[in-house]
């Protein structure tokens, strides 16, 4: 298993760049909720009394449960709902920070969330009476002699008309500069090329976005209000010099998704790119042999391992008044630490661990299943839980 947790607070490893994003936003909602539940039996108590009584009228939670089933469904609920709660705001920000680590990977200099009033190499378009102004790009990047300035949307059906101004009202000012002032502060910076992108990562099915599923009248809006809120920005770029191949702003936008503006010093390209062509064009690689790439060789297990045990845990504490979780931690603490000591990464731990505890416990039944190889499975799983609590020296305060 791949345990950053364990990784980085045990083994003192350094971290990929995508591991720290991952462990950077799993590591609370870890600390803070999941295993203090199975540090401290007391924490169910308190998960408990979190529930509001219009949930308890929704659901009909009982106020003195007696079967297993109903004294399990009120903690069950309450984790899972810290758990959703928490994960969901994460979910844009995480793949944002995945976004630039990315393109730093690919060898472009980035900064994230930039106010273009404050972005250095803008320095000479703005002038100190606007620096408390606040015009919000998600990426700005550079390599060699491009420059890209990138709005990203997670999904073609993200905003509406709102949404679809404030994500154009950056290269207003951006395209106000040139024409007002010049290009020649960027040309003298050794700026060549300039990219207006908006890129939209996933379709309104969560794939990624293709020439194949896009939503043809989504983006048609979306050229309607490029062409309502950038067409005369264009227009005078033209008028200040810069020549086109274009007749119609519109009918390029339908056909190409891009428009292309040049001097004999430089171009500026504005463009709406879909997920698939970011990736293939931009970072240069397909967006699946990336995604498997990040996800089976880097990426960790911690989360998805301690949310998965949790209900058998739950269900085991209120069936035996412990957690296996929480006992193999104490064995590890008191009888396997030098396992621990003398391993070299986390499977070795587990495989030992877990093959310590078949010897000594003859006639252990974790799972409703004669099935030895999944009660082994699933033991192996409870080791790596148990390492993760280990790694995080078992928090047992809740962070609600």
């Amino acid at each position: 298993m791949n345990l950053l947790t364990v990784k980085k607070y045990l083994f003192k490893q350094s971290l990929t760049k995508f591991q720290e994003v991952q462990l950077k936003y799993i590591n609370s909602i870890l600390q803070d909720i999941l295993v203090p539940i199975l540090c401290d039996y007391k924490n169910i108590d308190i998960i408990k009394s979190q529930i509001t009584d219009i949930e308890s009228f929704y659901f009909g939670f009982k106020q003195n449960p007696s079967l297993i089933s109903e004294k399990l469904a009120l903690p069950l609920y309450i984790s899972n709902r810290f758990f959703i709660a928490s994960s969901g705001p994460r979910f844009g920000s995480i793949y944002e920070d995945l976004i630039r680590s990315f393109l730093e990977n690919f060898g472009y200099q980035v900064d994230e969330r930039v106010n273009i009033f404050k972005y250095t190499l803008f320095s000479e378009y703005y002038q100190k009476k606007y620096s408390k102004q606040q015009k919000v790009i998600d990426f700005i990047a550079r390599k060699d002699n491009k420059l890209y300035l990138i709005e990203q949307r997670t999904s073609e059906h993200s905003g509406g008309g709102t949404a679809q101004g404030s994500l154009l009202d950056k290269f207003k000012v951006f395209l106000n500069w040139i024409i007002e002032k010049s290009a020649d502060s960027l040309i003298n910076k050794g700026i060549r090329e300039i990219y207006l992108i908006i890129f939209i990562s996933y379709s309104e099915k969560h794939e990624i976005l293709t020439e194949q599923n896009v939503n043809r009248g989504r983006i048609n809006g979306l050229i309607g209000k490029i062409v309502e809120n950038l067409g005369d920005y264009f227009t005078r770029l033209v008028n200040k010099g810069f020549k086109t191949e274009c007749k119609d702003l519109a009918s390029c936008l339908k056909e190409y998704r891009r428009l292309v503006f040049y001097t004999n010093q430089i171009k500026i390209e504005f463009r709406i790119m879909l997920g698939e062509e970011f990736y293939k064009e931009i970072l240069g690689e397909k967006y699946s042999s990336l995604k498997n790439k990040i996800i089976n060789e880097e990426l960790g297990d911690d989360l998805w391992v301690i949310y998965s045990i949790l209900p058998y845990e739950l269900r085991l504490y209120y069936e035996e008044g412990f957690m296996w979780s929480k006992r193999i931690y104490e064995m590890l603490i008191s009888r396997y630490k030098n396992i621990i000591t003398s391993a070299s990464n986390e499977d070795d731990i587990i495989n030992k661990i877990a093959s310590k505890i078949m010897e000594d416990q003859k006639d252990l039944r974790l799972l409703e299943t004669n099935n030895l190889s999944k009660q082994y499975e699933y033991l192996k799983t409870l080791c790596a839980a148990s390492l993760i609590l280990y790694a995080l020296k078992c928090p047992s305060r809740l962070g609600i």
